[in-house]
């Protein structure tokens, strides 16, 4: 459940991702979906999007750089 959600919210970084999209994403209610993926990951669905964003073009920038 948590991991398709997140392999979804990896492949589609771009997207405006709702707590209510990757919840359908997965078949699961809003609330029930934020407190098993909080429960599993540590924090909740969008901080955890967030940060993973953050690292992403982190990495891509230190890449370009090395690159250049």
């Amino acid at each position: 459940m948590t991991e398709s959600a997140i392999h979804a919210m990896h492949g589609y970084i771009a997207t405006r991702w709702t707590v209510v999209d990757a919840a359908h994403e997965v078949g699961m209610s809003r609330t029930s979906f934020a407190e098993r993926f909080r429960g599993l990951v540590g924090p909740a669905p969008l901080e955890y999007l967030k940060h993973w964003r953050m690292t992403h073009h982190r990495a891509k920038v230190r890449s370009a750089d090395m690159a250049a």
